[in-house]
């Protein structure tokens, strides 16, 4: 899927005066992965919150929530 780059600080990138598009699969992953369940405005199911299960253990919650997430992308994840 093609959309809006963002750097490493999470600002847009910007090529030749424009938003910078290509690729951003992995940068929607990321960004969901670190995001929590309601800062979605137009999906407030969506987000991980993972940075919070950083120290903790990888529990059932923890892969249903990855499982529910991919499925809102149209990805499937096996564990």
């Amino acid at each position: 899927m093609k959309d809006f780059v963002l750097d490493k600080d999470n600002d847009l990138m910007f090529a030749n005066g424009d938003f910078f598009v290509a690729n951003s699969d992995q940068q929607h992953l990321e960004l969901i992965l670190n995001s929590q369940q309601g800062e979605w405005k137009e999906n407030p199911d969506l987000g991980v919150n993972l940075i919070k299960s950083q120290s903790g253990l990888i529990d059932r919650f923890l892969k249903e929530t990855l499982k529910f997430n991919w499925k809102q992308m149209g990805l499937i994840l096996r564990f």
